[in-house]
């Protein structure tokens, strides 16, 4: 992974793997934020090959100054991109601080260690049963249950010095009711906004 500038965590249908390979990529933004290596970010592919596999299940949204291939790798490199399972979902996940700064996905909020930060996530078009988690290097810190609507806001409020970062993920309902303990197939899922001044090597 040395010479690389992303990593694929989800590839088809969210399956097993998928949920072991996006908890793996997890250990390794864990491991950057205590200082141990690079982070790179996280990608979706279809990868369809034949009947019935689908084109664009998963997909990878960027945010690009245009949709030269230059841009979209920049994009990519630099984190600022996002998965999910179609076109029909959207979101937005930001971090602000307390004096007016801002941080999108993939970048930095430049806070003190215990100034309050607010994480907010919208996102839309999604079905009934799924639910919003954010995850940090501590874990999953904050979930709540989207509508029936499909749209939802999220906030929630943090410091640096509790969340080197934090990431969104939206679920599907578990198809055992949650017994397992495991969560449901994601449905969309971001790469992490970094909190505190701390900068790292891309």
């Amino acid at each position: 992974f040395n010479e690389a500038d992303a990593v694929e965590v989800w590839n088809a249908d969210f399956t097993p793997d998928d949920e072991i390979t996006v908890s793996e990529w997890d250990n390794t933004l864990v491991a950057a934020a205590r200082g141990d290596g690079r982070w790179l970010p996280a990608v979706g592919h279809s990868d369809a090959h034949r009947e019935p596999q689908a084109v664009g299940l998963p997909q990878t949204v960027v945010l690009a100054d245009d949709l030269s291939r230059t841009a979209l790798q920049e994009g990519i490199r630099a984190g600022r991109c996002w998965i999910a399972e179609s076109s029909r979902i959207d979101l937005t996940f930001e971090a602000l601080g307390g004096r007016g700064q801002h941080a999108g996905i993939g970048e930095r909020l430049r806070v003190g260690r215990t100034e309050q930060v607010t994480v907010r996530l919208k996102v839309s078009g999604v079905g009934p049963g799924c639910s919003v988690r954010f995850i940090t290097d501590q874990g999953q810190l904050y979930g709540t249950a989207v509508p029936d609507s499909g749209s939802v806001t999220a906030e929630w409020r943090t410091t640096a010095s509790y969340a080197a970062y934090v990431r969104a993920e939206i679920r599907r309902a578990p198809a055992d009711g949650g017994a397992s303990g495991v969560p449901g197939p994601m449905a969309a899922m971001t790469n992490p906004i970094w909190l505190g001044a701390q900068s790292w090597e891309r």
